[in-house]
């Protein structure tokens, strides 16, 4: 399953979030921590899911790639 990030301006600043877009995807989960996982752990607990499942997992402000809000 192959992850790509994309990101949005808001008037805060840009914010960053990741999304496989799956073809046949029919449901979406929105991955949501506040904690400080690593973009390893990350990856593993995606390795598991399931491949018709959409996943978009958000750079909370300040985290990854998104501005400080």
């Amino acid at each position: 399953m192959e992850f790509k990030r994309y990101k949005f301006e808001t008037q805060n600043g840009t914010v960053s979030y990741w999304d496989n877009i799956p073809d046949d995807g029919v449901k979406t989960a929105i991955y949501l921590t506040g904690g400080a996982h690593s973009g390893a752990v990350v990856r593993k607990i995606f390795s598991e899911v399931p491949e018709n499942l959409r996943i978009v997992s958000i750079d909370f402000p300040g985290r990854g790639e998104s501005d400080v809000i």
